[in-house]
């Protein structure tokens, strides 16, 4: 019951101070609770049940918090759905999850008319923009106006609080399926490595539907900060927001980050009250870090490495750590184990290596998941042994902090989004005329990595790399597909038990660098 008990809290110990602001809309952290208490019981009134699958599919807002407060509150599971993905994978996700309702924005209303005839479980559809009777979406607002606010549900710690979908190696996304008490471990170290307080102000700008971001919004609730929202990522209105609102903390991707210290007109902005600045999903090069702490002398930056499979964190990288001017090795680390979390380099046999010996990351923690939703076969391998197994190759100093390499899965990460490569060959191979594709990451200065693929024409056949980008953009989200595509004659190179060797079809691009990610 911890998250119910963490907004209970909150409208205990600070009911009159403001819990959110957004859109001309300032709510006190008793009115949210209200809010929430009665949407609770608006979807129990309407048939959704302890346990069943609650979709969300919006942008950042304080309604989407209301929302992830609510589905919980009544006991059932969120189903946070991501907004870039294509509407095919949409449908899929609904349908995987069984999902009995869908909470959606207006913006999403031609997906939720494509769900009601799609999604057989679902029975339920909430709009914030209102009633919508060619699919019988009820209105949000009245949804919370017409209900009486709910006892929060009694939940057990390993009651299921939601399902995240996250790349599948085997082309299809895999339901990380998160219990109450591994979100409330992650809290618990956000709590210890963020250095938030009650006064923290805190911007979201990560995606509310991932759980890098979500996790960020439970963190606040539980101190009773204050939630400011961007729906959707602009430079020059994410700085104003820092700005005009003296917002104290916020989370961003290495390259947004990048974006903010060399933006040509930065100091017209006043980011002095900016004091906690984290970051994921990469390290960030000496040069940016120098950037940044010339730009906020004092602020405290803080880098998290984790998953979904461990409800986010696995190791931290200190403002301590970051430290610029004097050799550091540790800046290239992705620092070393949060609280709880016990995390080792294996060899390929499960035995732990010595340490500056190459291995796979591996981590067991309160917060690591309990597997995939309807998944036993990737389950098992993901927790064999009894250890999340990341996929993620590196070394262990003698200090414990560790140093990400490679990766074993076929991941690339481009812009903060992980996209695996089985799926994005999955839709090539469907397009008409190609007889071999591989897709490997290369290093990309703006996003980190890029998706590129290489393809091999059916004999006979004629392709440009603009047909196979548009046959995947009508298949998958924008961002898996490739950005760059090699067509070539020759027949991609071959191991001896004819898989396809794409470190030889990466070396050219990564040649002369320390790493194979980036």
């Amino acid at each position: 019951m911890y998250i119910n008990n963490a907004l209970h809290r909150a409208a205990t110990v600070a009911h009159a101070r403001p819990a959110s602001v957004h859109d001309g809309r300032t709510q006190t952290w008793s009115q949210v609770r209200e809010r929430v208490a009665r949407l609770a019981q608006g979807l129990r009134s309407r048939g959704v049940a302890p346990g069943d699958r609650v979709a969300l599919l919006g942008m950042n807002s304080d309604r989407y918090l209301e929302m992830t407060l609510a589905v919980p509150w009544a006991g059932a599971v969120l189903v946070p759905l991501n907004t870039r993905l294509s509407v095919p994978e949409l449908m899929h996700l609904l349908r995987h999850s069984e999902c009995v309702a869908l909470l959606y924005a207006d913006e999403f209303a031609a997906v939720a008319r494509q769900a009601a005839a799609e999604a057989p479980a679902l029975r339920l559809l909430v709009g914030l923009g209102g009633a919508d009777a060619r699919t019988g979406t009820v209105d949000y607002e009245q949804v919370v106006a017409d209900a009486r606010p709910m006892e929060a549900a009694s939940c057990r710690p390993e009651d299921l609080l939601g399902i995240f979908y996250t790349g599948g190696t085997t082309g299809l996304p895999k339901g990380v399926t998160i219990s109450h008490a591994n979100m409330a471990h992650q809290v618990s170290m956000h709590l210890m490595d963020l250095g938030w307080t009650p006064k923290t102000s805190y911007l979201h700008v990560l995606p509310l539907f991932h759980l890098g971001g979500f996790t960020c919004g439970y963190t606040l609730t539980s101190l009773a900060g204050v939630h400011h929202y961007m729906p959707r990522f602009e430079l020059d209105p994410c700085l104003e927001l820092l700005s005009q609102r003296r917002i104290s903390a916020t989370a961003l991707g290495p390259v947004i980050v990048g974006w903010v210290v060399d933006h040509p007109d930065v100091k017209r902005f006043d980011l002095g009250a900016l004091q906690n600045l984290a970051y994921g999903t990469a390290a960030i090069s000496e040069p940016v870090l120098r950037r940044v702490i010339d730009l906020l002398p004092g602020v405290r930056m803080t880098q998290v490495y984790g998953q979904s499979e461990t409800t986010g964190t696995i190791s931290v990288l200190r403002p301590e750590d970051h430290v610029v001017g004097v050799p550091n090795a540790r800046l290239a680390s992705a620092g070393c184990a949060s609280w709880g979390v016990d995390a080792r380099i294996f060899d390929p046999d499960g035995c732990e290596v010595p340490r500056g010996t190459v291995g796979e990351v591996v981590a067991r923690s309160p917060g690591v998941t309990s597997g995939y939703w309807n998944d036993p076969v990737q389950t098992a391998r993901a927790l064999a042994n009894g250890w999340l197994h990341t996929g993620d190759l590196g070394y262990m100093d003698d200090d414990g902090y560790i140093f990400i390499v490679d990766r074993a899965k076929d991941m690339i990460v481009t812009g903060g989004e992980n996209v695996f490569s089985a799926e994005v060959e999955a839709a090539i191979a469907s397009c008409p005329g190609v007889a071999q594709v591989a897709v490997i990451a290369i290093p990309h200065e703006q996003w980190g990595e890029a998706v590129h693929a290489v393809v091999v024409p059916v004999a006979g056949a004629s392709l440009t790399p603009e047909q196979v980008i548009a046959h995947c953009r009508a298949r998958i989200a924008g961002f898996k597909c490739p950005k760059s595509v090699d067509v070539r004659a020759e027949p991609l190179p071959l191991s001896g038990v004819n898989k396809v060797q794409k470190n030889a079809l990466r070396e050219p691009y990564w040649r002369g660098r320390g790493r194979g990610v980036n």
